[in-house]
């Protein structure tokens, strides 16, 4: 009996060993990349911060989700609390972290997910918005640069254990910003219009949650319990109502109310002519896929 107490001790004892080791081991390498210091150097953007511009980026702050984590006002809110990290949207106000960054350094916030001091942001969802044009992230930013200030939250954001151990098994985003193209280079946008090409560009803000090639998976973070995103591949099955009644009240084809993480309450913002494109957009990839 004590000999076998004594080897169940051990078990624990070598378990309980192996397991720190685990630990400090997700702990360095995480420590390393959220340390990295990236340069990035893209072209200067003409940030004007004239009202049609700041207009524009009231709309592209909506209909590009960028209030579904950073708030209404830009205040910021706590937006998720999963095993892996406690998510907070970053105050984005003049009383909060947007103070700290030039215009070009938000602009490498946005689109390569990189702090004003050169580190990478967590989790931002840089995959979504590394393509965004130059006239559009100026417009952003000329939005951001009007916004009322906010007093920060005191929720703060928390990588948890789990979360470091699934990001050294290479199973957690932690640091989008080194899944991107950092090259410099100019940026534009096909010619707004209810088009397929147009509609390409406009999904990218699609890509985090429902994958390169819009097929659908496991969205990043989330518990077993939560669904996949959807594969918006089958979509050229759908009519044209179908798909603004889903962009638009949350609903899919049977009338069933989709998923929470689904945030069609911004997308519901987006006019008709966006809605045609993102339409004839995903038409086109599975009436390709289908031959």
């Amino acid at each position: 009996m004590r000999k076998s107490m004594k080897w169940v001790l051990l078990g624990v004892l070598l378990l309980g060993l192996l397991a720190s080791g685990v630990l400090a081991a997700a702990w360095v390498s995480s420590e390393r990349a959220l340390a990295r210091v990236w340069d990035v150097n893209d072209p200067p953007l003409a940030v004007e911060h004239t009202p049609d511009q700041v207009e524009k980026g009231a709309y592209l702050y909506v209909t590009r989700s960028c209030a579904v984590c950073h708030g209404d006002a830009g205040e910021g809110r706590l937006v998720e609390d999963v095993p892996p990290m406690r998510l907070v949207g970053s105050n984005l106000t003049p009383a909060g972290n947007a103070s700290r960054y030039t215009d070009d350094g938000l602009a490498r916030a946005i689109r390569h997910g990189i702090r004003h001091d050169g580190t990478p942001l967590v989790f931002m969802p840089v995959e979504d918005y590394a393509d965004l044009s130059d006239a559009d992230t100026a417009a952003l930013i000329a939005y951001l640069r009007s916004l009322p200030p906010v007093a920060p939250s005191r929720d703060a954001m928390r990588v948890k254990p789990l979360g470091r151990v699934l990001y050294m098994l290479g199973q957690f985003p932690l640091v989008p910003a080194e899944k991107i193209d950092h090259s410099p280079r100019p940026r534009g946008a096909p010619p707004a219009g209810p088009t397929a090409e147009y509609g390409a560009y406009v999904a990218r803000t699609c890509v985090g949650c429902h994958g390169e090639g819009y097929g659908g998976q496991r969205v990043h973070g989330t518990p077993p319990s939560f669904p996949p995103a959807a594969d918006l591949t089958v979509l050229d099955t759908w009519e044209p109502a179908d798909f603004v009644r889903a962009m638009r009240e949350g609903k899919r084809r049977d009338g069933s109310d989709m998923h929470p993480l689904m945030p069609w309450t911004a997308y519901k913002s987006m006019t008709d002519e966006e809605l045609e494109a993102l339409f004839a957009y995903f038409q086109s990839l599975g009436a390709a896929k289908r031959g």
